[in-house]
């Protein structure tokens, strides 16, 4: 988040007949407030120890055991780097086990269906098929429909981010996202986009589930390929929003080729 800070005016000089008795006391300026963003800066830094993705013969960890205090002094600070360094290296491990575990013609790829026999929501159902392919259209750079090991280690850390956030945020234990928690798990990821626009977002994605159909709520998978689809409107936004202040320019030929690209990745 920037910044931004008014340069210095100089007050003008007050010219009178005959000398005050008293000095004339300037009145002192007010800071501006930092400029609000409408989308995250950059990747955010895990502090915490977020829980694992679900994947199949994975247990899910325990949700409360990975909320520590953030580090106050120098030495924690030290300490908690540490940790993430460490953090680190046991996910790549962990991904790496998964990867060689689900590539089963040994090919070094991940296909879709591979990919999608792994990763699991937290009712034990499979990711849907649309949010694998996003998945895979995101991370898969290298070859259309799969990933390789680099990828899919990319691709866990994010889903890992993504699912503590997901579970810090289902306050019931539903292992779903009402409308209100999923605009509040958005939030806390940067996005601070108005609420009807999360409704909007949250309609498309989210499903009946019990009956009677009052309202919709939304499972993990739902949850990732919204933020999979964020991520990509936030990336062209940025090419257009040259001064990263979250108001961008764009030509009406611009908007065709960005609304085509866009919707591409929409449910259907």
């Amino acid at each position: 988040m920037r910044s931004y800070s008014q340069p210095h005016q100089p007050q003008p000089q007050l010219q009178h007949q005959q000398p005050l008795q008293q000095p004339i006391q300037q009145p002192q300026q007010q800071p501006l407030q930092p400029q609000q963003k409408y989308y995250p800066n950059q990747a955010t830094t895990i502090n915490h120890l977020p829980p694992e993705p679900r994947v199949s013969h994975q247990p899910v960890a325990s949700q409360t055991q990975y909320r520590q205090q953030l580090p106050t002094s120098v030495s924690s600070t030290n300490s908690a780097a540490s940790n993430d360094s460490l953090q680190e290296q046991q996910d790549t491990q962990i991904a790496t086990q998964l990867f060689n575990n689900h590539d089963i013609r040994n090919i070094g790829r991940l296909t879709a269906d591979e990919l999608q026999n792994l990763l699991q929501n937290d009712d034990g159902t499979k990711f849907c098929s649309s949010s694998i392919d996003s998945l895979l259209s995101l991370f898969g750079g290298s070859r259309f429909g799969t990933v390789n090991l680099n990828e899919f280690i990319s691709l866990y850390k994010r889903v890992k981010k993504w699912r503590k956030c997901f579970v810090d945020n289902d306050l019931n234990g539903s292992f779903t996202l009402t409308m209100a928690e999923y605009h509040k798990a958005v939030q806390s990821l940067g996005y601070l986009i108005p609420f009807e626009v999360s409704e909007k977002l949250f309609e498309c994605y989210a499903e009946f589930f019990d009956q009677p159909m009052v309202s919709k709520e939304m499972k993990f998978d739902r949850f990732v390929e919204t933020l999979v689809w964020l991520m990509r409107l936030t990336k062209v936004f940025r090419k257009y929003d040259t001064k990263q202040e979250g108001t961008a320019t764009i030509e009406y030929k611009d908007f065709i080729d960005i609304t085509l690209y866009l919707g591409k990745f929409l449910p259907h």
